[in-house]
């Protein structure tokens, strides 16, 4: 569930296009910023965190079907490589919205 969902949000902000000018561009690097920055939040809370060692623990030492066992490791593999695209975005995010915001009022 958490996996589809950040799926959808970050292949619709990688389809979000700026506004027009040097403004526009300003504000979707602040908007990006501040989007990726909560779902970073989120995502790094401490019960997610468990969330994710109870799952890999279950899959690895439960009696599931071999086919459960899999499935369920690779979702907790894709959630990884979410959270790691979404923290590399946020980082990226916030280094352009520190530097748009040193032209943003001259370009106003």
């Amino acid at each position: 569930m958490w996996t589809r969902a950040i799926d959808e949000l970050l292949n619709k902000l990688r389809d979000t296009i700026p506004g027009e000018g040097m403004v526009g561009e300003v504000h979707y690097w602040r908007d990006l910023c501040f989007i990726l920055d909560g779902l970073c939040q989120e995502i790094k809370q401490p019960q997610v965190e468990l969330v994710i060692q109870i799952l890999l623990t279950f899959s690895e030492n439960s009696k599931l079907a071999k086919s459960e066992a899999e499935l369920l490791s690779s979702e907790v593999t894709a959630f990884t490589k979410n959270k790691s695209r979404v923290m590399k975005g946020a980082k990226e995010a916030r280094w352009n919205n520190k530097y748009m915001k040193i032209i943003e009022n001259p370009v106003k």
